[in-house]
């Protein structure tokens, strides 16, 4: 069936078309009908933000891209963005134990580390665990929280837009401002661990990108009552609420442009066209490149982004922790081989790698079986042997392996957490083929593309008329990275002055 939709000069059905409804484009598609726009919303799963809703198996919820929330404590900047979307009012945050909302742990030599947050209460631990360290400790928070609250979106001042947009393509590496820092080697691997939430190894992520994703878990860290999941219905609400046609189960086949390189449809795989006067695109940027006619882009831009360097890949497990103790908050766990800050170990062995590990609280109080899920650092090449399969058309061979990589990552566990044996089972796992198919991207990363030195991502603008381009590549993976890059797209297009305004007025629960 072939649908039009007014693709003329005289009319056109869409102001707007967003391509992909992860974080990126929900937040884009709700900041633009908000502000008036007809918007579209197009996602090739068969439902929106399919990441972050994660699912469930033996009526247990598994995460699969929300474990913990940075920046949603009261006049925070990810409050504010919920504010602005009309997101906070319709979900319940849960703090983590501000004493310890992360467990890092060293195999060889033996070393811990609990993680508070609250700027004054890490800086207070840091100084406890390394009192020789304190001018370095008190150093390395003060450049990350000045670093933070100068980027776009997060300082909601519009004049450090030109400035600061592409902030982490040159400057010191986390590693070397590390070793600049300090000779330390223990504070060196604590102030670094957090590399995990965003994918880029110390030695290749720029020290300021590296502050843009952790500095806000310092200021306080969340999740959601009823997780991904209702954070996901809370994102559908507002769809609703501002009128966004969502075609969802559909991809796109091609993005149509006049003859002066504007934009005016996109096509979907069924036929359907979707005529427009923008699209604002959050799939990854090779996916871009599938859909765009030819010569529309200009050779050198198009191969700069086939050439993107990927982050990792994962092996990931699912499944019950019994015996758990009770508790009603959530724990995260990392553990390490060693004290080396270069790379993720994703060569090594399998057992010598690192490891992280979240347990999260049921929704039944009453019950002692929990749910964890565990992620070790993976290669594409571990699986590409089944390259060309689907992910429901997998063979024996494959599942056997998945089976073996699942029960070496729960002895690893184990290994790294004593306290835990005997208590984890497996209800699902996943292969950087999984993530592959589920996050559509080329290698399976589970971060998307990589923010590197050196590495010119792509910017909001684009030479096409009309396509603008935003997502986990333009800023930073997770929530908050996603819904700053959708908010500086939107801002290039509404103004990044009467955006930032309108931000501010919903500061500390303001009028959204």
């Amino acid at each position: 069936m072939e649908c039009i939709y007014d693709i003329g000069e005289a009319g056109v059905r869409y102001d707007f078309v967003v391509i992909g409804a992860g974080v990126s484009g929900i937040t884009a598609a709700v900041i633009l009908a908000k502000n008036g726009f007809h918007v579209a919303l197009v996602e090739k799963s068969s439902r929106t933000a399919p990441l972050v809703k994660g699912f469930i198996r033996n009526g247990i919820s598994f995460q699969t891209g929300i474990h913990y929330i940075g920046g949603l404590g009261n006049g925070e900047i990810l409050e504010t963005l919920f504010n602005y979307l009309g997101l906070r009012e319709r979900v319940e945050t849960i703090a983590f134990d501000p004493d310890e909302f992360d467990r890092a742990r060293c195999f060889e030599p033996a070393f811990e580390f609990k993680f508070p947050y609250g700027y004054e209460r890490l800086q207070d631990k840091l100084r406890e665990v390394f009192p020789k360290e304190r001018d370095a400790a008190d150093k390395f928070l003060r450049d990350i929280r000045e670093t933070f609250q100068s980027f776009p979106y997060i300082s909601l001042d519009p004049d450090l837009i030109s400035a600061n947009i592409a902030k982490g393509v040159h400057g010191i590496s986390l590693k070397d401002y590390l070793d600049r820092l300090t000779t330390d080697d223990r504070l060196k691997w604590v102030l670094s661990r957090h590399c995990l939430l965003h994918g880029v190894p110390a030695d290749e992520a720029a020290f300021d990108y590296h502050a843009t994703v952790v500095a806000s878990m310092f200021n306080s860290v969340h999740t959601i009552k009823g997780g991904g999941a209702r954070l996901g219905q809370a994102f559908d609400e507002q769809l609703a609420t501002f009128g966004v046609e969502v075609f969802c189960g559909q991809g796109v086949s091609h993005l149509m442009c006049s003859s002066d390189r504007k934009v005016s449809a996109v096509e979907l795989e069924d036929g359907c066209r979707l005529g427009c006067r923008g699209v604002v695109s959050t799939v990854h940027p090779c996916s871009l490149l599938g859909f765009l006619p030819g010569g529309v882009l200009r050779p050198a831009y198009c191969r700069r982004l086939e050439l993107l360097e990927e982050t990792i890949s994962a092996f990931m497990v699912f499944g019950s922790c019994k015996g758990s103790g009770g508790g009603t908050r959530p724990q995260h766990m990392v553990g390490t081989p060693n004290l080396e800050i270069a790379g993720f170990g994703e060569k090594r062995p399998l057992g010598s790698r690192s490891i992280f590990l979240s347990i999260e609280p049921h929704e039944k109080a009453e019950t002692n079986t929990l749910a964890f899920s565990a992620i070790c650092p993976a290669g594409f090449q571990e699986t590409e042997r089944w390259a060309g399969t689907t992910h429901n058309n997998r063979p024996t061979e494959y599942r056997e392996f998945k089976a073996r990589m699942a029960d070496e990552m729960l002895r690893q566990a184990e290994r790294y957490w004593p306290e835990l044996e005997g208590r984890l089972s497996v209800t699902d796992s996943a292969t950087p083929l999984t993530f592959r198919d589920h996050c559509h991207t080329p290698s399976g990363s589970i971060f998307g593309v990589k923010h590197k030195i050196g590495q010119y991502n792509p910017l909001p603008m684009t030479r096409v008329e009309g396509l603008w381009l935003a997502g986990q590549a333009t800023v930073a993976p997770g929530v908050m990275g996603a819904m700053v890059s959708a908010f500086l797209t939107c801002g290039f297009i509404l103004g990044h002055d009467k955006l930032m305004a309108d931000l501010r007025s919903c500061r500390c629960g303001g009028s959204s």
